[in-house]
């Protein structure tokens, strides 16, 4: 079985080191001995990609703005997407990548249209949140950690499930709350990247996609954490002390 991992307009957003999200995806797969492919999706591409052929789709960090470049791919990539969505598809959204998620970016005043898959609107700020932070993700997933440095918030409703519980720091939501998990989509605003932090979320968003892939597949390999764990318990420490 080959896991098939999408990127999608890399050519766009892949800045913050939303790339080593990529990488922290393929290594774990790799040391487990699994078979991967990972394929990419410019932002100029003419058709969509085969959403049956995708186990986990990717969308990264990068600036957003109203060129018609982003507006026909979005236009484009709509109705696939929230099909394979709504489907159980497995993706991680982060920073703009989660923002063009939702319905729309108010861009200072100037209004650049979303995908429309999540019930939310992301509203630009005339400060930056910058800095360290984690937030409690639950009992699978436990306490994330990740940097922050975005200007916009999230505007979702109540019945919008966060990823997290702010614990230090300021989340993306109005709510002290970070990100959004709708279904198997998992988003936030951690740049850093977010995923060699955070090997459980990674193995999770793995497994998830193994599974949909292969209801029967096996619980993951374990594999040996303590570099991450130890930059996790400086973060955690660092941001105790502040």
């Amino acid at each position: 079985m080959t896991l098939h991992i999408c990127h999608l307009w890399p050519d766009a957003f892949s800045a913050n080191g939303s790339a080593g999200n990529l990488r922290c995806l393929s290594r774990r797969l790799a040391w487990r001995g699994l078979e991967f492919s990972v394929s990419e999706l410019p932002l100029d591409a003419p058709d969509e990609p085969d959403w049956e052929n995708i186990d986990l789709l990717y969308l990264g960090s990068g600036p957003v703005s109203s060129s018609p470049a982003l507006r026909n791919a979005v236009s484009r990539l709509t109705d696939g997407l929230r099909t394979y969505i709504e489907n159980g598809g497995v993706c991680l959204a982060v920073c703009e990548g989660l923002e063009l998620m939702g319905k729309s970016i108010d861009l200072h005043g100037e209004t650049l249209p979303g995908l429309g898959i999540l019930d939310m609107d992301t509203v630009y700020a005339d400060r930056r949140t910058v800095g360290d932070y984690a937030f409690d993700a639950g009992e699978e997933l436990g306490i994330l950690y990740g940097f922050s440095n975005r200007a916009g918030l999230l505007r979702t409703p109540a019945s919008l499930p966060p990823l997290g519980t702010i614990l230090y720091g300021t989340g993306d939501r109005e709510d002290a709350a970070e990100g959004v998990h709708y279904r198997n989509l998992y988003g936030c605003h951690a740049h850093g990247p977010l995923l060699p932090k955070n090997p459980v979320l990674t193995d999770t968003l793995l497994l998830t996609a193994l599974r949909r892939h292969d209801p029967d597949f096996p619980a993951l390999v374990p594999l040996d954490d303590s570099p991450a764990n130890n930059a996790r318990a400086f973060i955690a420490d660092r941001l105790q002390k502040h």
